[in-house]
Parts: C-alpha cells; sequence; structure tokens
C-alpha cells in the first residue's frame, strides 16, 4: 500500500520528538591545551600537546579540552570517548599543511572508492583527517572558535588541473571525520577552508549538528556535511557556503543511513546544495528536510592557480542544483519528505533517478549481477524555485526495469528565466543507463522537451497544486511516459503557449 500523507506526518512527528534527545553531554572537568605546552603562535606544530590533553581528560574518565585564544596550529588529533573540544571566542585551530602531520587510522569499517575525477585511491579500512575519532562515545566540538583546515595551502595538498581541464589529486585528509561513533555533538563553531570535505560522518549514530558556519571554496571536493550510513541525525541551524555539494547523504558501504532531520538551514553551493547520493550502497530511510534556503555561492574563488579558475568537469555537468536524489549502487532511498524549500537563482531546483552504477564500496567492486535501486515514497511539498534557466529542465526518471515508486509532489511554484532557441531543442531524452545522471546530462544548453518538468518510468505519481512560469515558451509544462498509477490535480501554465501536460 503506498505511503499516506498521514504516515509521513505521523514520520515527521516522530522524528521531531527524537531530536531533543542524543548529542553528546559536555563533561565537566576542563583541561586547558596550554597546560600541557600548546603555543598559540600559528607556527609551533601543537599535536603532541593537545593529544596529551585528551588523552589525559579519557584517561580520568572524561574532560572538556579546552582551546584558548590564539591560533594553535596542528597535524591530526583523535577525539577518544567522553572529552569535547571547545573553542573559546578569538581561537583557531589551523591544520597543518604537511601530510606526515596526518597518519593513517585503522578502522573496521570497508569503504572502498571508486578510482575517479583524478583521486587516488584509499585503502577500505584507513582514514586519515584533522580531527577524527574511531569507536569513541560521547564526544563534542563546540563554542565560538573557529577551524581551519588550511586549504589549498601546502604541496602535499595541491590540487591542480591540466591544459585538458583533466583534474590531479592528491590524497588529501578530510577536516573533521567520526568513523562508527555515537553521541556526537557539534555546536556553534566555525569551520573553513578544508583540504578535502569539512565534516564528514560515517557509520555513525546519535548525532547533533547545531548553529555551525561552514566556509569553502579553499580546494577541491569541499563537501560541507556529508552523512555517511548514520543513524539518528539532526541538523539544525546552520549555514554552509561551499563550492561542492553543500548537505549529502551518501552510504559508502552496506550501513543505511535513517531517521535524520534537517531543519532551518541556509546552503549555498556551486554544484548542488542537498544530495542524495550518488554513493548509495546501502539504502536510506526516514529523512525530512524541512524550512532550507537554497542558493549559489556568495563566494567565486580562483584556484588552484591565481587569476583563473580551472574547467571543472563537475561543475559543468551540475550547473548548480537544489536537490537532488539519485541512487546508483542498488540502494533503496525511500520515505523522504522535504518541505518548506526556497531556491533561489539556481539553474535546476530538482531532480530524482536511478542509475545502474552498482559499485559495492565494501568490496571496491562493480557488481553488475545486483538489481538497481529505486526511490520509494517520496513526498515533496510547499518548494518555490525562482530564477531557473530555461535549458537542463528538472527530470524526474526511474529505469525500465526498475521505476520510482509513489512520488508525490504539491504545492511547487517554479518560475524559469531566458529565451527559447528551437536550434537547442531535444526531442528526446534517452533513457538512463549505468551512467549517473546530472542535470545538464543531455546537455547543459539544451532546452529539454518539456520546460517544467519531465517524468518516465515512474509507478504512483501525484502533482497537485503545481505552478510553473515561463515566458513564451512553445514547449509543454510536463511530459508524463511510462507513468503507472497517476493523480493529477491542479496544475498551471503560466506564460508558456504549449500544452500543459502531454501524456506519451
Amino acid at each position: 500500500m503506498p505511503t499516506t500523507i498521514r504516515q509521513v506526518l505521523l514520520l515527521s512527528s516522530l522524528l521531531l520528538l527524537f531530536s531533543g534527545k542524543g548529542g553528546a553531554k559536555t563533561p565537566l572537568v576542563q583541561y586547558s591545551i596550554t597546560d600541557f605546552g600548546a603555543v598559540g603562535d600559528s607556527i609551533t606544530l601543537n599535536t603532541a600537546a593537545i593529544q596529551a590533553a585528551i588523552d589525559t581528560a579519557h584517561a580520568r574518565g572524561g574532560g572538556e579540552i579546552i582551546i584558548p585564544p590564539g591560533i594553535f596550529y596542528s597535524g591530526s588529533i583523535v577525539l577518544k570517548s567522553n572529552t569535547h573540544l571547545f573553542l573559546a571566542p578569538g581561537s583557531k585551530l589551523l591544520a597543518s599543511t604537511e601530510l606526515k602531520d596526518y597518519p593513517m587510522l585503522e578502522v573496521d569499517y570497508t569503504s572502498i572508492n571508486r578510482s575517479y575525477g583524478g583521486h587516488e585511491v584509499m585503502a577500505g579500512k584507513t582514514r586519515f583527517a584533522f580531527i577524527i575519532a574511531f569507536r569513541s562515545k560521547n564526544i563534542g566540538i563546540s563554542g565560538q572558535g573557529t577551524i581551519d583546515g588550511n586549504g589549498g595551502n601546502g604541496a602535499d595538498f595541491k590540487v591542480t588541473v591540466d591544459d585538458q581541464g583533466k583534474w590531479h589529486k592528491p590524497k588529501r585528509p578530510a577536516m573533521i571525520h567520526f568513523i562508527s561513533c555515537e553521541d556526537i555533538l557539534l555546536r556553534d563553531v566555525d569551520i573553513q577552508y578544508c583540504q578535502n570535505w569539512h565534516v564528514h560522518m560515517e557509520n555513525s549514530e546519535q548525532i547533533r549538528i547545531e548553529n555551525i558556519d561552514i566556509t569553502g571554496h579553499a580546494n577541491a571536493n569541499d563537501d560541507g556535511i556529508d552523512i555517511n550510513s548514520c543513524r539518528d541525525v539532526t541538523i539544525q541551524n546552520c549555514r554552509v557556503d561551499v563550492g561542492d555539494d553543500g548537505l549529502v547523504f551518501k552510504t559508502k558501504g552496506k550501513a543505511p543511513n535513517e531517521n535524520i532531520m534537517v531543519t532551518n538551514c541556509v546552503f549555498a553551493s556551486e554544484t548542488r546544495c542537498i544530495q542524495f547520493g550518488s554513493e548509495t550502497e546501502g539504502d536510506m530511510r526516514n529523512i525530512v528536510i524541512r524550512n532550507v534556503l537554497l542558493k549559489p555561492t556568495a563566494i567565486r574563488p580562483e584556484w588552484p592557480e591565481p587569476g583563473a579558475k580551472p574547467i571543472s568537469k563537475l561543475i559543468k555537468r551540475s550547473l548548480g542544483t537544489g536537490i537532488s536524489i539519485n541512487s546508483n549502487d542498488g540502494g533503496t532511498l525511500e520515505n523522504i519528505t522535504i518541505s518548506q524549500v526556497r531556491c533561489v537563482d539556481l539553474p535546476s531546483p530538482l531532480y530524482l533517478h536511478n542509475a545502474r552504477r552498482l559499485w559495492k564500496y565494501s568490496e571496491g567492486r562493480y557488481d553488475t549481477t545486483m538489481e538497481a535501486g529505486t526511490l520509494r515514497n517520496i513526498f515533496i511539498n510547499d518548494f518555490v524555485a525562482t530564477g531557473i534557466k530555461n535549458t537542463a529542465n528538472p527530470t524526474i526518471m526511474g529505469l525500465p526495469e526498475r521505476p520510482l515508486e509513489n512520488i508525490h509532489l504539491s504545492d511547487l511554484y517554479f518560475e524559469f528565466t531566458g529565451t527559447f532557441d528551437p536550434a537547442s531543442l531535444l526531442t528526446d531524452l534517452t533513457d538512463l543507463t549505468e551512467h549517473c545522471a546530472w542535470p545538464g546530462y543531455w546537455g547543459k544548453e539544451k532546452h529539454y522537451p518539456a520546460y517544467g518538468l519531465e517524468c518516465r518510468y515512474v509507478e504512483g505519481l501525484s502533482f497537485d497544486n503545481l505552478t510553473f512560469s515561463i515566458k513564451e515558451d512553445p514547449r509543454p509544462a510536463i511530459i508524463l511516459s511510462h507513468t503507472g498509477t497517476l493523480q493529477i490535480g491542479s496544475v498551471s501554465n503560466l506564460g508558456g503557449t504549449g500544452k500543459t501536460i502531454v501524456t506519451k
């Protein structure tokens, strides 16, 4: 039986009840890193002093590690159970720019990346990061200070782009990476300029991320927040401005993402503001996103060489997207509710796809014998997007043998800009195959057959109170093909001269 609105509202209520729980409890005993020899002069390497403070607190049952005013330069530090970092006003933790200061940490959760985009493949059971934790409980980072990843600095972490536009990316540490941890709190701190991903939560649970500011644009792959195979997560009142994905849900392994609430946040990105995928070996379920503002970045950096931004295949493909939901590696993404979205001046506000890439991160290989994943029970309501490009238009597309299921759109207003050019019109879109699709997959400057939305291979599709606005465009607002059960309510085509809905 299809999921009903009542069931979705019940899910939202349960997640709201959960959002008041979890998140680490701050220990009472305090340990200042300066008592262990740390010097806040931005030059002295303080790794040993900071780690000594953490280890002492952990050995004594837990404590709060105080980062006082000053700039404390450090390599990788390991948080342990019942320890919290507190950054006082005027304090900064500044990451080392030398690879030797980031030893590999052995973990027991296997995740093996594909080799793509210039990445050097990492071993499946090792991780490294500026602030890292593994199998720790009751850990946190809070305060009014800054964590600076020193992104883009240092010869060891230099990302380059050759004359053909190909990336060359060395191994780079994540900024904050917690693996298989419980009871986590990130609150109030400013996080900026990672070498590779700002906040990465992997196979962890009971996570609260509150009122943090993340600023990127210093190096490639500067994702804001990555939630990777985690359970019981709340993210609220956060502001993220990065070049890559703002908020990402991934399952780079067998464990699922589930029971997640995101509220009252702002995400700005050159690529995707909120992304489900593309890595989806495990399932995702019971995710609520509510009251978010999505917009282009306010920062236009010039890197990796001063004076000229490199040609980025990623940026070319993505165009700047509000929300994308994709299953590419066999996982099922279900029971996702998205509401109260405001999307401003992003070329593509929304797309939903599945595909047959079928990479198994838990084993480090393709498995084409697996069944493709799907999207199921997706509810999108109260979504207003303005300043949308009238090319590379929104799509909701499944696979012929694996359609999307129960997709519900209501109270949407999409306003498009630009002039229609008949020479750029595509008369049809090819079916998706093994590729991970993105806005612009069929041509980023092409006019797709429908200006508002094209839906293909969907079982159980409903629309109500949808408004599409465009200036003198002859294309239909919506094209439906290979769709099963349909429930179509009010749909308005403002300014378009073509049909409102065409069914093939």
